[in-house]
């Protein structure tokens, strides 16, 4: 009895045949080879030998000119790549062209294999082109083809591999084990990796693969397409041509010409006779008529674009309205403001882009100047601005030549409003201008860009965090600090001094072996120098904590200013708060501090193997003092701190506190009458209106809006009188409503198990009714956590069981991308032999439903911090005990791929970053049958009004 065949032997033999049968079909490269040689045995004598590719260059000469151009075109694209000494023989190609399709793959295999068996070898060529099978007849490796040079075999390819294997392997690029040549074939020819890409190749022959059916999918479209447009363009010159035989008019009256008043369908409008006919047409065409309605749409948004001016104009009338100015250099070079308009309409506050203006003079004057011209030219009263908001610039909120002063000039009951996240932005850069403090920055950022411009230097910086930390620490950057990045001088200085798991010993430690490893020029190895000893310093140690201590103050405030929620009576005692908290900053705590972090990186430093001479200072050095020569009529001379530690406390700290509170007290001192008007105009606060107003309250306010004070605080009283009445009943009922539903202990398990027949964890699943979902790849924050949770946990290749939930019925399996690939299809390939295991196994008990989630990390190139999780799914499917599976998993896998297409080709600038896994969710699955009870819940079981009868048989349904 015969041994039954392994996969392994299935699968050469299969891609035997396959090559057997696919090269006895010639491509167009091998038809011009062969009818290139048959011309030139006419000319030129087999048996003479050529020595290089002039001779190659002399036989195309004496070609026709139609060969000379094929030979030509040859030599271009590298199909020949030399002539042998010997004899006159062209080369076949060894490589492929990037991002090749199947049909040149299949084209590129078709060219082999190449087997001479005259070279001078030590090995039996007979031997290592044939193998012996279970059977005992021999069968050729066709996959194997040699490279060739002066009658010398110089290595050994598997073009199968070269054309279909997404992992490189040895016989890829080019093996050249000759001593062990036996053995190193046959252990190609049974790694995964050559089974793997064979596969893939009988696919591509029999037009089974994912890329033949993405390719016939969107060819199809393709091809739809522009049918559709062919049709539409032939009915459009069929209108004109009957008008013109006809010699009829083709534009009716001006004001109804426009394709957007087609659907205008007033007896009035003349759309003339070329639109008539095309509306007339369309009604009895649906191919043409889907894209008229598509171009009605496109006209009807460019006349809302350009009648938004004019509708703006229409609803301000008399109004009082608001600005926001703010300019940017666009890429033409070119200074261009923006100018919003914000009023109220109809109880609606409205907020809209007004105009795009050209900026020729950035002063405020010039300004000032650009506006009033806009609302002149439009009809605005410039007189009714009663509030500006722009940034702190000079140009903008100075007090005399600003654009803020001009308005006020021309309007003094303006109020100018600023953004206060961005004031305090502008304080801490300010306190930033002190020397020590530019020390302090400007070394971070010489150190984030030390390791950040070298691809070199960006491993050391890895390596070292891998060696020495663990976790999140691992995937940390040195942060770049940005003038308009409000966090990124806190985020920085954390990093590497702040904290328990800072970066200070791994900055360090790199730096040393930058300069000590001896593998980088004298220039780099400077810089690191200096950057390590400056690190080392205890006044950037001292300065680093001082700044640690007011951020920590500080950022609390900022993130609140920038909440969308934010209430300002709050934020106001926010920012006080914060001035009071930054006067009590200590000193000596500072200090202490200090001390203490250089110590503990001095024994830190010591596990490592460092220079002897890195050691960080623990105290302030005593610098030299240059003494000034005193004048001739001098008598005293100046007195300066001479203890280092008084003479820091003088000029560094005092200096950047007061500077701090100064700041603080004059940007944030306006407005805070108009903050606290405000206050009482927020429902919250009607219960206090209510109570009693101060006789100052609102004052402001109604000067500001021209209102009289008197009739404002009457309105007010009288709404807050009538308010609870009127939001108070609908509390009540709401109440009573959520009551009910709490109070029934059952309901929630009567909808889960009503349902459970259709559970499904995905929002964006497909529905049963036949709808198509659209496409969502954002993960939300819940998915994207479940994510990290299945990466931590899955260690090794395969589907591995990361969670389940209702008892087991729903399992939820993760295959993590352990090899690295970047590559969709390839992933996908590697895991659908598990897969389908995976789900034969699962379904062999009960029928399973199951779907898919391909896992990817997307971000823009070059810019930080802007990685994004994306998911791309699959519908829920079921599997019985004689469902196909392959042709399933098959269909899954190509969902995938057109999903993950179609989120590629809209054009949002993020770029694959990482394919981070596929998962797997399976559900058990139950179809409705015979005999199916499902108990009422109390909610509606005590209502008394439905009836639910309980059987006991099968018959339910007769």
């Amino acid at each position: 009895m015969s041994a039954k065949p392994n996969r392994r032997e299935n699968i050469s033999t299969q891609l035997e045949n396959s090559i057997d049968t696919n090269s006895s079909a010639p491509t167009s490269s091998t038809v011009v080879k062969e009818n290139a040689s048959t011309q030139d045995e006419k000319s030129v004598d087999k048996n003479d030998s050529a020595s290089n590719n002039v001779k190659s260059r002399q036989i195309v000469d004496q070609c026709c000119t139609l060969q000379r151009l094929f030979f030509l075109f040859l030599f271009k694209y590298k199909l020949v790549l030399t002539v042998d000494q010997d004899q006159t023989q062209l080369f076949i190609n060894f490589t492929l062209p990037p991002n090749a399709n199947i049909l040149q793959k299949l084209d590129f295999i078709k060219q082999h294999p190449n087997q001479p068996s005259d070279m001078e070898v030590s090995w039996s060529s007979y031997r290592l082109y044939n193998r012996t099978n279970q059977n005992g007849s021999l069968v050729p490796r066709q996959w194997l083809s040699l490279f060739c040079m002066n009658n010398k075999v110089e290595s050994l390819y598997c073009v199968i591999c070269i054309a279909f294997s997404s992992i490189p392997n040895n016989f890829s690029s080019g093996c050249k084990n000759f001593k062990h040549i036996y053995a190193a074939v046959e252990a190609h020819k049974n790694s995964n990796v050559h089974n793997n890409a064979v596969e893939a190749y009988v696919k591509a022959c029999n037009h089974n693969s994912i890329e033949f059916s993405i390719n016939r999918d969107i060819m199809n479209l393709k091809n739809k397409q522009v049918y559709e447009r062919i049709h539409v363009l032939r009915q459009v010159f069929d209108i004109i041509k009957l008008i013109g035989k006809q010699n009829l008019p083709y534009r009716g009256s001006c004001e109804s010409e426009a394709l957007y008043t087609l659907d205008m369908n007033h007896p009035s409008l003349n759309h003339g006779n070329f639109l008539k006919l095309l509306k007339f047409t369309a009604n009895r065409d649906s191919i043409l008529n889907e894209y008229l309605k598509l171009a009605i749409d496109q006209s009807k948004k460019r006349k809302t674009k350009l009648d938004s001016q004019r509708i703006i104009r229409t609803e301000l009338a008399d109004k009082q309205f608001s600005i926001q100015v703010d300019s940017t250099q666009d890429i033409g070079a070119e200074d261009q403001a923006t100018l919003f308009i914000r009023y109220v309409i109809n109880s609606e506050i409205k907020e809209q882009l007004f105009a795009v203006l050209k900026v020729t003079d950035s002063s405020g004057r010039g300004y000032f100047e650009i506006l009033k011209k806009c609302f002149n030219d439009h009809g605005i009263d410039f007189k009714k601005i009663i509030g500006e908001s722009f940034d702190e610039a000079a140009n903008m909120c100075g007090d005399f030549n600003g654009l803020r002063a001009h308005i006020q000039k021309e309007n003094p009951k303006s109020g100018y409003v600023w953004c206060y996240a961005h004031t305090l932005n502008l304080c801490i850069c300010e306190s930033c201008s002190n020397i020590a403090a530019i020390n302090l920055f400007g070394l971070l950022n010489r150190l984030s860009t030390f390791f950040s411009e070298s691809y070199k230097r960006m491993d050391i910086w890895k390596k070292k965090q891998e060696q020495y930390n663990t976790g999140q620490l691992k995937l940390k950057k040195l942060q770049k600090i940005g003038n308009t990045r409000w966090w990124s001088r806190e985020k920085a200085l954390q990093w590497i001094f702040g904290g328990d798991d800072n970066l200070y010993a791994t900055v360090i430690n790199a730096l040393d072996y930058v300069v000590t490893c001896g593998t980088f020029d004298s220039k780099t190895s400077s810089e690191a120098i200096s950057l390590r000893d400056k690190l080392c310093e205890f006044q950037i140690i001292l300065t680093a904590h001082l700044f640690l201590n007011i951020f920590s103050i500080v950022s609390i405030t900022s993130t609140y200013l920038q909440s969308s929620n934010l209430d300002l009576l709050s934020a106001w005692e926010m920012v006080e708060k914060t001035i009071k908290y930054i006067s009590t900053i200590n000193f000596e705590d500072i200090f202490k501090e200090a001390e203490q972090f250089s110590e503990k990186m001095n024994n830190s430093l010591e596990d490592l193997k460092l220079s002897e001479n890195v050691i960080v200072e623990c105290e302030l050095p005593q610098p030299r003092i240059r003494s000034k020569k005193p004048m001739a009529d001098e008598l005293c001379r100046d007195e300066a701190p001479l203890n280092v530690k008084d003479k820091f406390l003088v000029e560094v700290f005092r200096c950047i506190i007061d500077r701090l509170q100064n700041d603080f007290t004059e940007r944030f001192s306006h407005n805070k009458i108009l903050i606290a008007d405000m206050q009482y105009l927020l429902p919250k606060h009607f219960m206090d209106v209510k109570k009693g107003l101060p006789d100052t309250a609102l004052q402001k306010l109604s000067e500001l809006a021209s209102i009289d004070h008197l009739k404002l605080v009457t309105e007010l009283r009288n709404i807050t009188t009538i308010y609870y009445d009127i939001v108070g009943p609908l509390n009540t009922k709401t109440k009573r409503i959520y009551s009910e539903v709490e109070n029934d202990e059952n309901y929630d398990n009567f909808l889960l198990e009503w349902n459970k027949f259709n559970i499904d964890l995905e929002k964006n699943v497909q529905s049963h009714n036949g709808h198509k979902r659209p496409y969502h790849t954002e993960n939300s924050n819940k998915a994207a956590n479940a994510k990290k949770i299945g990466m931590s946990i899955v260690k090794t290749p395969g589907f591995v069981k990361t969670g389940s939930s209702l008892s087991n019925k729903i399992i939820w399996y993760f295959k993590k991308n352990t090899d690295n690939l970047n590559n969709f299809s390839a992933f996908l390939v590697l895991s659908k032999k598990d897969l389908i295991q995976l789900l034969k196994s699962s379904s062999t008990k009960h029928p399973i439903k199951f779907n898919l989630k391909l896992e990817a990390t997307y971000s823009h190139p070059n810019v930080e911090n802007s990685a994004e999780n994306r998911a791309f799914k699959t519908s829920a499917k079921e599997i019985f005990m004689d469902t196909d599976i392959d042709s399933i998993v098959e269909q899954a896998f190509v969902k995938l791929l057109v999903e993950e297409d179609v989120y590629t080709s809209k054009g949002s600038g993020f770029t694959l970053e990482a394919i981070d896994g596929l998962l797997l969710g399976v559900y058990k699955y139950t179809p409705m049958g015979g005999s199916s009870y499902i108990p009422l819940p109390n909610y509606i079981k005590n209502k008394k009004a439905v009836i639910n009868p309980q059987n006991i048989d099968q018959n339910c349904f007769k």
